[in-house]
């Protein structure tokens, strides 16, 4: 299986550090956010060996542009 590199933008790990953020000092989870964080990565560089998965974009402002999107999962954290 071919191998594809991922790179992160400057903003996607300001994205990831303010979610991170939000959730350990916010809602006082730092176990739960450290865990989004862990599924946030997995997901994204899973996408080394399957960079197609996920859903093409079909609404708002990234549509039509080929942008996928991956949904990982829901986290009731109360």
């Amino acid at each position: 299986m071919d191998k594809y590199t991922i790179k992160l933008l400057p903003k996607a790990y300001k994205d990831i550090e303010n979610i991170y953020s939000y959730i350990s000092r916010y809602l006082l989870e730092e176990e739960i956010a450290t865990k989004i964080i862990d599924e946030i990565e997995e997901a994204i560089f899973s996408l080394e060996g399957l960079p197609y998965r996920g859903n093409l974009r079909d609404i708002g402002m990234y549509a039509d542009h080929k942008y996928r999107q991956i949904i990982i999962k829901n986290f009731n954290i109360i």
